[in-house]
């Protein structure tokens, strides 16, 4: 990518941290990860091991940063084999705005900071199409300074916090696209997303109203190509055609005006773009494991918490989890006091699941 136009996609580039996370393991120890529904960026700050997943082994070391795509279960290894292994549920809270994950008896071999992030550019999601796990090497000695900062910034929060650890995870972004890009250049899987605005105008329509009647012929417009080859270039760069990206769309929006409101299933189908009910229920269903009724019964009126497992692909162990979910939003309350709707912080289904660990 030239330098203009990588400073360009700097510039849109928009980064939220909605949950960080200190994972420490001993050599023949493993930390098994349930899927979030957040990408999550590890940086290795001390030692080495792996990450394993259904993609392989990825062998990590200190000064490696990995993004670990949305909902891919994983499991954090130190040196040597694995003989015992733990369960990121078990952890300890370090402050309201981090967590611990242990996974070793004595002291730490390995040691990660690992950030759940949301990261844009031009409102298109800059990992949401990220297939397995992406091993960076970044030799910027301001790393380990900047993810020390975080750590140091969480530990003792003040006014201002919140901007302060944004603002180090978009430069730690930056440092990461940097060094990323320039090894890998146009082989890169972000490389289509970062450098295609003609898609990307298609894709925020689509995102930011999914309610219109969008069709391949009015996409392909916005995007000033033919329908063949807007429906081309489309598919090789997000893997899939843009009616199922704009149906997927518009099921992420009924999702969070099940959670949010009380319409009607047959409101929330119109109001996000489908033409009956009957058919948005089997989208539904197909894309959450549960129909829409249900969905909403799971959020417990609105908690993000209860539904934690089910926006991981209708994961069954939602439904398992649902009863201890329901008893501790009724208790309303976090580990520092006060009810939780009065936390400043704002927290996704990803932070949701750091939180309850922490709890």
């Amino acid at each position: 990518m030239q330098k203009a136009s990588f400073e360009q996609v700097l510039e849109l580039l928009d980064v939220h941290l909605d949950a960080f996370a200190v994972c420490e393991i001993g050599n023949g120890c493993g930390l098994r990860v349930d899927p979030l529904d957040k990408v999550v960026i590890h940086y290795v700050l001390k030692g080495e091991g792996s990450i394993d997943c259904e993609h392989g082994n990825f062998p990590i070391r200190e000064g490696m940063m990995v993004v670990v795509p949305k909902k891919l279960p994983k499991r954090i290894n130190g040196l040597g084999p694995v003989l015992h292994v733990s369960d990121a549920s078990d952890s300890c809270p370090l402050t309201e705005n981090m967590v611990k994950f242990r996974a070793c008896e004595n002291e730490a071999d390995l040691v990660l900071g690992c950030g759940a992030v949301t990261a844009s550019v031009g409102g298109m999601g800059l990992f949401d199409h990220l297939e397995q796990p992406l091993v960076v090497t970044a030799r910027a000695e301001a790393l380990p300074l900047m993810f020390r900062a975080v750590l140091a910034e969480l530990a003792q929060p003040g006014i201002g916090t919140k901007s302060i650890v944004e603002g180090l995870m978009k430069q730690i972004l930056v440092l990461l696209l940097r060094s990323h890009l320039k090894r890998m250049g146009t082989d890169s899987p972000l490389y289509l997303t970062l450098v295609n605005p003609e898609l990307g105008r298609a894709l925020i329509a689509m995102t930011a109203s999914p309610q219109r009647p969008h069709s391949l012929d009015s996409l392909a417009a916005l995007a000033g190509m033919s329908r063949s080859r807007f429906a081309y270039h489309f598919q090789r760069t997000y893997g899939r055609s843009p009616m199922d990206y704009l149906q997927s769309v518009r099921l992420r929006a009924a999702a969070r005006l099940l959670r949010s409101s009380g319409m009607l299933v047959k409101s929330v189908a119109a109001a996000v773009g489908f033409a009956s009910r009957s058919h948005f229920s089997r989208a539904f269903r197909a894309e959450y494991g549960v129909d829409p009724t249900a969905y909403r019964e799971l959020a417990g009126g609105g908690s993000v918490v209860a539904i934690a497992g089910a926006e991981t692909g209708g994961d069954p162990r939602a439904y398992d989890e649902l009863q201890s979910v329901e008893q501790h939003d009724r208790q309303d309350h976090h580990p520092g006091g006060g009810a939780r709707e009065q936390d400043p912080r704002h927290w996704s289904a990803a932070g949701e699941r750091f939180y309850r660990a922490a709890e």
